[in-house]
């Protein structure tokens, strides 16, 4: 169960303390030996100066290497260490190596280095005679491969979609080299030990380069040779060939299909005694593939495509990034400039959003300071007494002006009212019937009237005052 195995992961809690030696043995064990594997092989990481609890290892151990399992040990450390002998003695009883190091980062290379080692001393030393089966064909067609006997290969087992080109014949009936299908690859499982006794064998170059052929994809033959190099946007299929070959070959042909579904047809023409070539333009990104046709026989090239990015490549007309450019202004709402100050001038306006935080944060901090102005220095009264005064003097500058519109206005009234007969009568009566008949003054001048009467009395009675 997935799921319960996360959950009791998680819930490990580091609490301390040293590696318990014979504990992590016996559950290594327990899983090991239910293992369905033939080849088994623990490797135990501990510290070399913090290792506790070995127990039984000594029989622990052996009853591993009774079973099949062999045991390696990777100390955090250095030899010296009080734990030291105690990871060579599990090692050197377990059939295994022991590994030190103060490094932790070099820890993956020594699990790597036991991995390797455990795997090449898994190899069967025995010989064993193999069987060349009918799968075979499908590697090398037409080979002429023969049964033979041979020592140095792992025991491996069948997978269910697997083809077996050759086979122990005994009662292992082990698979020395297969190959399946994986989607649109190959997938090829090599056995032999080529650098051992395989490597004695006849059929060792033949077997071996028909593997990594057909893996390739290629069913090419003999010495016969077929590679691809790229100038620019160019690409230029070169075809070796052997003597015997050059002379049973006659004209050669390449066939390219391109990406779109069209079909390239070029001629080979002898570079060299034993060399063919042929050169084609790719016009289109993605993938080209392509045959040769020589001497009634086909054979396939690898996939050919463009080598570079595709805006780097050189196969466009010479205005295409410009009509990319205009294309792309044009939706966009752009023009084009030749000076990049230029670029920052708007012939159009366009809306932009403010924020108004800013202007409302700086009228409250100015209300904010007027507040505590006010008890202390009395702003507010102030600007109140300003604009009194400031009224005042108005109200001054204006009264005169109208106390005198409003007697000429009564004047005008007076005399229009008045006929010649009274006015005659009038001057004679002098000033006092002049008086009497005047008009009413208005509010406003006998407000300065009064003014320059108190005026006049305040100045008579100083004069009057006694010197002293």
């Amino acid at each position: 169960n997935p799921a319960s195995i996360c959950s009791q992961t998680r819930s490990i809690e580091s609490m301390g303390g040293g590696i318990f030696i014979y504990d992590a043995l016996q559950a290594a064990g327990r899983e090991i030996l239910q293992a369905k594997q033939l080849n088994k092989h623990i490797l135990l990481f501990a510290d070399a100066a913090d290792s506790e609890e070995p127990g039984d290892y000594k029989n622990l151990v052996a009853d591993f290497v009774k079973s099949g399992v062999t045991v390696s040990v990777v100390g955090l450390g250095t030899e010296h260490d009080k734990d030291a002998e105690l990871l060579k003695d599990i090692a050197k009883i377990g059939k295994g190596s022991v590994y030190f190091t103060e490094d932790a980062a070099q820890l993956t290379q020594f699990f790597t280095a036991d991995a390797i080692t455990y795997t090449r001393n898994s190899f069967v030393t025995e010989p064993a005679p193999m069987k060349i089966r009918s799968g075979s064909l499908t590697v090398s067609p037409g080979h002429n491969w023969t049964d033979f006997s041979c020592a140095g290969y792992n025991l491996l087992f069948v997978k269910p979609d697997a083809e077996i080109a050759i086979q122990t014949v005994d009662e292992d009936q082990a698979p020395t080299l297969a190959f399946w299908q994986k989607e649109l690859g190959r997938v090829a499982a090599f056995a032999f030990d080529t650098d051992g006794a395989f490597a004695n064998q006849k059929q060792f170059g033949d077997i071996l380069l028909s593997s990594v052929r057909w893996i390739m994809g290629s069913n090419v033959e003999d010495n016969l040779q077929i590679r691809t190099t790229y100038e620019g946007n160019y690409a230029r299929i070169r075809m070796e060939v052997s003597d015997q070959e050059r002379a049973a070959m006659g004209a050669a042909t390449l066939q390219l299909f391109t990406p779109d579904g069209k079909t390239i047809t070029r001629p080979l023409s002898w570079d060299s005694l034993n060399q063919l070539s042929s050169t084609a333009k790719l016009e289109q990104t993605g993938c080209y593939r392509g045959v040769i046709q020589a001497g009634g026989k086909t054979y396939r090239i690898p996939p050919i495509s463009l080598p570079v990015s595709p805006e780097l490549a050189a196969n466009r007309p010479p205005d295409f990034g410009k009509n990319k450019l205009v294309q792309l202004a044009t939706l966009t709402e752009g023009r084009e400039i030749m000076d990049v100050r230029d670029l920052f001038e708007r012939t159009q306006t366009s809306h932009v959003v403010s924020p108004v935080v800013r202007p409302f944060l700086i009228l409250f901090l100015v209300l904010m300071l007027l507040e505590i102005a006010e008890p202390r220095f009395g702003v507010l009264g102030m600007l109140r007494k300003i604009m009194r005064s400031s009224w005042g003097f108005l109200r001054r500058r204006r009264q005169p002006k109208t106390a005198l519109a409003t007697q000429g206005s009564s004047l005008v009234h007076s005399a229009t009212e008045t006929t010649p007969l009274a006015r005659v009568q009038e001057e004679k009566r002098g000033d006092t019937v002049a008086s009497a008949d005047a008009p009413a003054v208005s509010p406003a001048a006998s407000s300065d009237m009064d003014y320059l009467r108190h005026t006049k009395r305040q100045f008579n009675r100083n004069m009057r005052k006694p010197k002293r």
